[in-house]
């Protein structure tokens, strides 16, 4: 069984959301800082600018470079449904579900009550699809790094 992990450059688009999102709670605390303090206007100081606007992205930049999408591909195996039970076992273990299943193609989601809004930032899909020759799984790094640990060393799951 070969097993390749290949990711993706990194996506501004998602590294523009992360930014805004941290921007904007990081302003509302200063916000209430300063209405807190009675403070009449922003004051904008060496401190105030690197919290405010060089922090998120920072931020913003490390995150989308360290969970970048990628690809994970499974060929070579002689067993397919030892190779879909181990998939299926990392993804019930990490809380995700299937929310659609078509003909060779699966779809996991984290489903609970709290990951709504959490999904609605940083949403953790991953969908795998199945051919004859291989199976091919899509998803953030950090998913795709424990489904392939657990691929390799099916004992250890």
């Amino acid at each position: 069984m070969k097993v390749e992990r290949q990711l993706y450059k990194a996506s501004f688009k998602n590294m523009f959301w992360y930014f805004l999102l941290q921007f904007v709670l990081i302003n509302i605390i200063v916000l209430i800082y300063n209405i807190l303090s009675e403070n009449q206007c922003f004051t904008i100081n060496n401190i105030a600018i690197l919290f405010q606007f060089v922090l998120p992205v920072i931020n913003a930049v490390i995150y989308e470079t360290r969970n970048r999408s990628g690809i994970l591909k499974v060929s070579g195996y002689s067993k397919a449904n030892e190779i879909k039970e181990i998939i299926e076992l990392a993804m019930k273990i990490k809380g995700l579900t299937k929310t659609e299943i078509s003909k060779g193609h699966d779809l996991y989601l984290n489903t609970s009550e709290k990951s709504r809004i959490y999904n609605f930032f940083f949403l953790e899909k991953i969908t795998i699809k199945y051919n004859d020759n291989n199976i091919m799984v899509l998803g953030k790094k950090n998913a795709l790094q424990s489904l392939e640990m657990k691929l390799n060393n099916p004992l250890s799951s």
